[in-house]
Parts: C-alpha cells; sequence; structure tokens
C-alpha cells in the first residue's frame, strides 16, 4: 500500500515532470495536465482502481501510446513524401512531430524516450 502510494504521488509526478521538461513543445501540454489532475485523485487502492484513478492512469497510458503511434505513422510517410519544406511541417514540429531523417540522433532521443518513459512508468503504476 506504500508503495502504491510512493508510486503514484512521486514516481508518476516524476516521470511527467522529466517528459516535459525533456521534451517542450505541444504534446507536453497533454502531460503537463496529467500532472495537474494528479493531486485531485486518491492514491491507488483496491477501492480507487474501480474508479477515477485508474481512469486517469489509463489515460496516460493511452495518451502516451498514441503519441508513439502518431510518431511512428508520420515517419512512415514522411518517408514517402520528399522533404520540400512544407508549411504543414514547420506546424506539426511545433508539437514535436518532426522528420528524424533530418535531426539528429540527439534529438530523435528527446523526441521519443519521454513518450516511452511515460508509457512504461503508466503501465508500472496500474501493475
Amino acid at each position: 500500500n506504500l508503495a502504491c502510494g510512493l508510486l503514484f504521488r512521486l514516481v508518476l509526478p516524476f516521470s511527467l515532470i522529466s517528459a516535459i521538461s525533456f521534451r517542450y513543445n505541444g504534446l507536453s501540454l497533454a502531460y503537463l495536465i496529467f500532472l495537474l489532475l494528479i493531486p485531485l485523485f486518491p492514491k491507488p487502492t483496491a477501492v480507487t482502481m474501480k474508479g477515477g484513478t485508474q481512469q486517469l492512469l489509463r489515460a496516460i497510458n493511452y495518451t502516451s501510446f498514441t503519441f508513439l503511434v502518431i510518431q511512428v505513422a508520420f515517419q512512415i510517410a514522411f518517408y514517402y513524401l520528399p522533404p520540400n519544406g512544407y508549411g504543414w511541417e514547420d506546424g506539426l514540429g511545433h508539437f514535436g512531430i518532426l522528420r528524424l531523417s533530418k535531426v539528429d540522433a540527439g534529438n530523435i532521443v528527446r523526441l521519443l524516450v519521454p513518450d516511452m518513459g511515460m508509457f512504461f512508468t503508466g503501465f508500472m503504476v496500474i501493475r
């Protein structure tokens, strides 16, 4: 019971904070909203995991997984579209969707690791 509380009240918020600060773009706004919602939910117990706390944790997992799928889908689309400097690519760049073939390895890690980390952290807290 103490471990669940520590995971929910310490590990999850610190993971969200690191995801927000590591990848500073529009997709991090969702993680900021989750960070602000955590104090409003009770810590996970057998009773609260049947209600809102479980829904919050699942929303974090689904959101991070969706962000990963979006990245993969756009990378597939970018592979088949020539890099002509379309205006919509600049707009997507503000949300964190960049053509990974145009950025260095450090930026690739910066863009993908927060979503993978949040997915695994959320999964760990649910379990």
